[in-house]
């Protein structure tokens, strides 16, 4: 059973990246589950691949969106998504070393950068695409619910 589940005051109102945020949260569920079935399971390989591919995506995807339409808090956002890939390189480098990292503190550092990243710096864009008519803004973007 899932643990995080979508919220709509999670939407950010751009279809594409909730879609993504959505397949994000599917990952920590993956995670989630794992830790359910038992507490010492640990980080694998298949685990760090998917969150690289998601973040190299998913940021891109965003990354390329905010240069486009110039969005001025871009620098701010671009380093959100480096220190989280930073979080990843870590913990890939740290597997290679023998690490043994439970997927529990994993979990912990994934929930919260979710919650965080996308209630304040995805909202804002949103609300920045709004402001721009960006078609894939619904009314509903970058608004706290």
């Amino acid at each position: 059973m899932d643990h995080f589940v979508w919220k709509d005051n999670f939407s950010i109102g751009v279809e594409e990246i909730d879609d993504q945020h959505k397949l994000f949260l599917d990952y920590v569920n993956e995670c989630y589950n794992a830790v359910c079935r038992d507490h010492e399971s640990r980080v694998t390989e298949a685990t760090i691949y998917d969150f690289k591919v998601y973040s190299a995506t998913h940021f891109l995807f965003e990354e390329d969106l905010m240069k486009e339409k110039g969005y001025p808090e871009r620098e701010n956002h671009v380093k959100q998504h480096l220190f989280f890939e930073s979080q990843i390189v870590d913990l890939e480098n740290a597997h290679l070393r023998g690490s043994k990292r439970t997927l529990e503190s994993l979990v912990v550092f994934l929930r919260e950068w979710f919650l965080n990243h996308i209630l304040e710096h995805d909202k804002k864009l949103a609300a920045f695409l709004k402001s721009r008519n960006f078609p894939h803004a619904s009314k509903n973007a970058g608004n706290r619910s």
